[in-house]
């Protein structure tokens, strides 16, 4: 599929061009980099990076850092900044999916808030881990859950603690200024293996002043107001 410099055809150029827009998303991410590292060398129409660059983000940050010398740093930055905007959808989603399995119901004798109980059957009691509450429908009537509906909670985000506080992740949050200790164990790591990372992260985390500047790992949402 290569072309000369001087060898001109429009015609070809268009099939081309037709052929990997139609065609790259369904084919392995590396092959989507060669095709996107091919229309950069012959100038091709900017559509037909647009349709492999999804693609392209696919791969693993680890063969994006090996393969960078196939693209220009400004497409680089752009796959980087998409593949990170990806993950804290990513993180959300999981979020929200924790957060609503954590609002369970189960029946039982009585209500363990007010003591609440039926005459036949058992009564329904549902848990709040927004409010960190257990009652049944009359105890937790004025405590919704903080999430809202579904178009509510697409529009909210997932937050990790740390011993400074609680951080939203998002593209418009600067980290707190504990995680230097972790930026600093992730730099010039791209061409260490997996067992030579996990090593330099086990010193540089001794040599740290305590582990607790390293967030928590577990999910929360925001409940500052019962800080």
């Amino acid at each position: 599929m290569r072309l000369c410099k001087r060898f001109a055809a429009r015609g070809l150029e268009m099939r081309c061009t037709k052929f990997i827009k139609e065609r790259v998303e369904s084919k392995p991410p590396l092959m989507a980099l060669c095709w996107l590292n091919w229309s950069f060398k012959h100038h091709f129409h900017r559509s037909v990076q647009e349709a492999c660059l999804p693609v392209v983000a696919r791969l693993s940050l680890l063969e994006l850092e090996k393969h960078r010398q196939m693209l220009p740093e400004a497409v680089f930055a752009d796959l980087l900044a998409m593949k990170l905007r990806t993950a804290y959808q990513q993180t959300s989603t999981v979020f929200h999916t924790i957060h609503r399995m954590d609002h369970f119901r189960v029946d039982m004798a009585q209500c363990p808030r007010c003591g609440r109980q039926r005459e036949q059957g058992r009564i329904r009691v549902q848990a709040s881990p927004c409010h960190k509450l257990i009652g049944c429908e009359r105890c937790l009537r004025e405590y919704p859950c903080e999430l809202g509906d579904e178009d509510t909670a697409i529009q909210m985000q997932a937050f990790w603690q740390c011993e400074h506080g609680l951080w939203p992740f998002s593209e418009k949050t600067e980290d707190c200024r504990c995680q230097t200790i972790l930026y600093k164990t992730n730099t010039g790591q791209q061409n260490q293996s997996p067992l030579e990372t996990i090593t330099t992260n086990k010193q540089q985390k001794n040599k740290s002043p305590s582990s607790s500047t390293f967030p928590n790992l577990s999910i929360t949402y925001n409940q500052q107001q019962n800080k």
